[in-house]
C-alpha cells in the first residue's frame, strides 16, 4: 500500500526539508501558576533543529501558533498550499496533539500527488524549559523516519509511525494508537537498551565543581517509560563512566551483553569521545552480529532542557528498526561511520 516504509539504510539523503510550524504544546511555554501551556509568539523549533547541525538544509514555514483544537480550514489550507508548492526531500510538521490527526487527514485528502513524505509530530510537554520533555524524542524519531518513508502522509508519535486513518490520541494513557487494523504498521520486536555511561546519562556534580558525574541510577529507563514508547524495552547498565575511562573489561561486558541479548534490535547509549573506537572494535570482533546495534550519545545530559540527548534517542529508535544487522552511530540526524563521528566530536583516531 502507499506509504510502505523502505528498509534500506540510506545515507544522509535529506538534502532539503520543509518544516511546517503549526503551534501546539511542543511550541508552548509552561505557565505553572495557570497550570497550562501558553503558545510562544515565535517558534522555538527552528533554533533547536539548527543547533543540532542536522544534515541538509531546512526551510521553516510558520503557519500558526494556535492550540490545535481551534484550527480550521483556513490554517490547514495554508499548510496544504505550502506542501503542494514545495520542492523538497521531505516535510516535517510540528503540530498540537489534539488536532493532529485531522490535519494529517486534510493534507492527505487535499494533496494526493505529493512526491515526498510528510511527517506530523508534536509533544505532550513543551520543548522549551521542560526537563525530560518528549518533544526532543518525537522530533528525533520523526526526522529519522523521513529518511526511510515513501511519499505520503504520516504521524510519528511515541516511537511509532502511523498512517493517519484511524489514529487516536489516548489522553489518559499519554500516547497515540491506531484503531485501523489495515494501517501502516510494522510489527514491533522487543528492544534492548544498553547503558555505558557518558554525558547522555550523567549529572552535574553536586559538589559545585563544573563537571559531570554518573548518577546512582539512569534517567534513560525512566524516560522511555514516561514517554510511553509503543514497544517493549528492557535495559542493561553495563558501565557508568566517561567513555575515556572504558577498559577492556567494560568492552568485553558490552560484547557479551550484545551477544547474549535475545532481541534483534539494540540501542547503546555511550559517551561520544570513544564511541567510534567501540564501534570499530565491535565490527572487528563481531563482523556478523545478527542484529541491528545503534550507538548514540549526547553533548548535553538527559536532564537538561532542550538537550540533544532526547533527539538522538528518538532517532536511534527509528534507525534500529529500519537498518539491516550491523553496528551504526546515530547522532544529530546523521547515520555516521566511525571516522565521521570522530571528526564531528573533534578527536583523532587512537587519541
Amino acid at each position: 500500500m502507499q506509504g510502505e516504509p523502505s528498509e534500506q539504510a540510506g545515507s544522509d539523503a535529506l538534502r532539503h526539508v520543509v518544516v511546517g510550524l503549526m503551534g501546539g504544546t511542543i511550541d508552548a511555554d509552561w505557565n505553572g501558576a495557570a497550570d497550562t501551556a501558553v503558545p510562544l509568539e515565535t517558534s522555538i523549533v527552528p533554533s533547536y533543529l539548527d543547533w543540532l547541525g542536522l544534515p541538509g538544509t531546512r526551510e521553516y514555514r510558520a503557519i500558526t501558533n494556535a492550540d490545535s483544537r481551534s484550527l480550521g480550514q483556513e490554517q490547514r489550507g495554508m499548510l496544504a498550499d505550502v506542501l503542494e508548492t514545495s520542492l523538497t526531500s521531505g516535510a516535517l510538521v510540528t503540530h498540537g496533539t489534539y488536532g493532529m490527526t485531522e490535519s494529517a487527514l486534510f493534507v492527505e485528502w487535499n494533496c494526493p500527488d505529493l512526491q515526498f513524505p510528510v511527517v506530523f509530530t508534536g509533544a505532550w510537554t513543551p520543548l522549551k524549559r521542560v526537563v525530560l520533555s518528549d518533544a526532543g524524542f518525537n522530533l528525533g524519531y520523526a526526522w529519522a523516519e523521513l529518511r526511510h518513508l515513501e511519499p505520503g502522509v504520516y504521524i510519528c508519535m511515541n516511537g511509532e509511525t502511523f498512517a493517519p486513518r484511524g489514529v487516536m490520541k489516548l489522553f489518559n494513557e499519554g500516547r497515540f494508537a491506531t484503531m485501523d487494523v489495515g494501517a501502516l504498521r510494522k510489527p514491533f520486536r522487543p528492544l534492548r537498551v544498553i547503558l555505558m555511561g557518558g554525558t547522555i546519562d550523567f549529572l552535574p556534580d553536586s559538589s559545585g565543581r563544573d563537571t559531570l558525574v554518573p548518577g546512582s541510577s539512569t534517567f534513560i529507563a525512566d524516560y522511555f517509560r514516561d514517554t510511553n514508547v509503543n514497544r517493549a524495552v528492557t535495559f542493561s547498565r553495563v558501565a557508568a563512566v566517561d567513555s575515556r575511562d572504558l577498559t577492556d573489561q567494560h568492552f568485553e561486558a558490552l560484547e557479551r551483553s550484545i551477544k547474549d541479548s535475545p532481541v534483534d534490535e539494540v540501542i547503546v547509549a555511550h559517551g561520544t569521545l570513544r564511541m567510534a573506537d567501540t564501534v570499530e572494535r565491535l565490527r572487528d570482533s563481531m563482523p556478523l552480529p545478527g542484529k541491528a546495534v545503534v550507538f548514540t550519545g549526547a553533548n548535553l545530559p538527559m536532564n537538561f532542557p532542550m538537550t540533544d540527548a532526547t533527539f538522538n534517542l528518538g532517532a536511534a529508535m527509528s534507525a534500529v528498526r529500519r537498518l539491516e544487522p550491523g553496528f551504526y552511530i546515530a547522532f544529530h540526524g546523521h547515520i555516521l561511520e566511525p571516522d565521521e563521528m570522530r571528526k564531528l566530536v573533534g578527536v583523532e583516531p587512537g587519541s
